[in-house]
């Protein structure tokens, strides 16, 4: 049996999960039935649960993401991809004006049970349109929880609890990690941050891609016998940071990926 699975690998098995335990999940999203799968992450998808809980959609982001809400009022969970979070902009209307604020507006009757996965990550040729990340300004805003998960592990968790969660969740995800294998224990719930290397010349605090540049500084500087703190966070909101200053305490010194 596979005990390794990659991050792509992950989220298609955090979806299969959430569909067959729940009949009134849909997943859609711009390109989601293409052979690609978003970047694997959704492959055969539709041939599993039909074209009914699966589906292809058109360029509408705004638009999309207000159905995806409408559903949710209507006893559908909903996981909704963006194949790029600067497109996801457009829908910044629905998300920040309404899915965060529903639960609130409505006295506690209406919930979002929505979960937006939006894909970040320069390559080739896509500077100004394609490499951005705003996971700072999501996170500032009050009724969105907002992750930034690196390994397998931390996708298939943060992604199959969200799915189940009654709030609006925002799940960046980095595709340069996508091929990374690692692997998956069911946790019973999300950990909003976590420390993965012990030292006491320093702090190192990092989310999602830039977990990767904390290892390779661990390695470099390892050998000259310095060793670091590492801590992950996880969750950007709610953000949580008494194991950081509990670190910064100790070490004294803070770097920030």
């Amino acid at each position: 049996m596979k005990n390794k699975f990659t991050f792509a690998e992950a989220i298609k098995k955090a979806i299969t999960y959430s569909m067959k335990k729940d009949p009134k999940m849909i997943s859609y999203g711009l390109g989601i039935d293409d052979p690609k799968g978003i970047f694997g992450t959704t492959t055969n998808l539709q041939k599993i649960f039909g074209e009914k809980r699966v589906f292809d959609v058109p360029t509408s982001e705004n638009a999309l993401t207000g159905i995806c809400l409408g559903l949710s009022d209507n006893g559908f969970s909903v996981c909704l991809t963006h194949q790029r979070f600067d497109f996801m902009l457009l829908s910044f209307d629905q998300i920040i004006n309404n899915a965060a604020k529903i639960h609130f507006m409505y006295g506690g009757n209406l919930q979002s049970n929505i979960t937006i996965r939006a894909i970040v990550g320069k390559g080739w040729g896509q500077g100004p349109t394609h490499s951005q990340n705003f996971q700072a300004m999501l996170g500032s805003v009050p009724g969105l929880k907002v992750y930034f998960p690196f390994n397998s592990n931390d996708i298939f968790n943060i992604l199959y609890h969200s799915i189940f969660d009654p709030n609006p969740v925002i799940i960046i995800e980095h595709r340069w990690l996508y091929e990374l294998e690692s692997k998956i224990k069911f946790q019973k719930k999300i950990k909003s941050v976590e420390k993965v290397s012990s030292g006491n010349k320093g702090t190192i605090v990092c989310i999602g891609n830039t977990v990767l540049d904390a290892y390779i500084l661990k390695k470099i500087f390892s050998q000259k016998k310095i060793k670091f703190d590492i801590i992950k966070i996880l969750s950007i909101n709610p953000l949580k940071v008494d194991m950081i200053a509990k670190s910064v305490k100790k070490t004294k010194n803070l770097i920030l990926l």
